[in-house]
């Protein structure tokens, strides 16, 4: 009984610290040098992730900003150039379906989803 009481708390812990990393804007995902275009996107975002061990960055300003604006799991986030602009990918699965998104607006906490594409079933 002691040993769960333990791992209780170490889980307590470990969560307390990623919301608090997040909330002091530490937890973002860093900027990529990849250029991608939405008319190839399914292409540069499979590289993209093949080169990165993406991470979803769980309760980051992105993470909450990706939410907002899909449905699924994330399963990584990155910041990245778009068609030349500042974009936020974020990868998703669903069921049996992986899929990115392209958002933009997070800064200005108005996020929106301007293109997306399926990676693979």
């Amino acid at each position: 009984m002691p040993a769960l009481g333990v791992a209780v708390a170490a889980a307590a812990v470990g969560l307390g610290g990623d919301v608090l990393s997040a909330a002091a804007g530490l937890n973002d995902p860093p900027l990529v040098g990849a250029a991608l275009t939405t008319s190839d996107l399914a292409t540069g975002a499979r590289a993209l992730q093949a080169s990165r061990d993406l991470d979803p960055h769980r309760f980051s300003d992105a993470w909450f900003c990706g939410r907002a604006t899909t449905d699924g799991r994330i399963t990584g986030l990155a910041r990245a150039r778009v068609d030349g602009a500042p974009a936020l990918l974020v990868y998703t699965r669903d069921d049996r379906t992986s899929s990115v998104a392209v958002v933009t607006g997070c800064t200005a906490r108005v996020p929106s989803r301007t293109a997306s594409a399926v990676l693979g079933r």
